[in-house]
């Protein structure tokens, strides 16, 4: 799934991929751990390639298979990742780099939620966020519903999901200390 290959050429190692952003975040990872740039990331045919050293200082062997923590860092150096609350949205040109972000996140707690699509010249998908769904509470008090996270963005998305039971807001939210309060009720039945 991942867009990067990191390849042994004998005396040296060959970046390649289709973002030029994603080939340079790759050999700057390379480069950190002490690889000298052989070439820059150049345009051929449509993928960008560029090429470095072997790694003079590097823990593990130098064998291209130890380096899914470059090819990871790189898959975030050309997606962006926007806090939307209990959703995190993730952008970027290609849509693979999207798809495998968006996997990196799942692994982490943040459930695919919607696929990707196309969205201007790029793409877009997005997951639960993690930190928001296991921040965002509610308590009860008799009929009533106190509900609290750590934005209004999630406030407003547990409120939704309470909506579906008959909750009603009875005060807006509002910050208290560091966390965003809302008080519903639930109808008398």
């Amino acid at each position: 799934m991942d867009t990067i290959r990191i390849s042994d050429t004998g005396s040296s190692l060959l970046v390649s991929g289709l973002d030029r952003d994603a080939v340079q975040a790759a050999l700057d990872g390379m480069v950190a751990r002490g690889s000298s740039v052989v070439s820059p990331p150049s345009q051929l045919g449509t993928k960008w390639v560029a090429s470095c050293s072997k790694p003079t200082t590097q823990a593990g062997s130098q064998d291209p298979e130890n380096f899914d923590d470059v090819i990871r860092d790189a898959v975030w150096a050309s997606v962006k990742v926007e806090d939307a609350g209990t959703k995190l949205i993730v952008t970027g040109k290609e849509k693979a780099r999207v798809e495998r972000a968006l996997q990196l996140l799942a692994s982490h707690g943040g459930g695919a939620t919607t696929p990707v699509a196309p969205f201007g010249n790029g793409w877009i998908g997005s997951c639960a966020n993690p930190q928001a769904e296991a921040e965002c509470s509610v308590e009860r008090v008799g009929l009533q519903m106190v509900v609290s996270g750590p934005s209004e963005a999630a406030i407003r998305e547990k409120l939704r999901e309470l909506q579906v039971g008959g909750a009603k807001v009875v005060h807006e939210t509002h910050l208290i200390g560091d966390k965003y309060v809302m008080v519903c009720e639930m109808p008398h039945r």
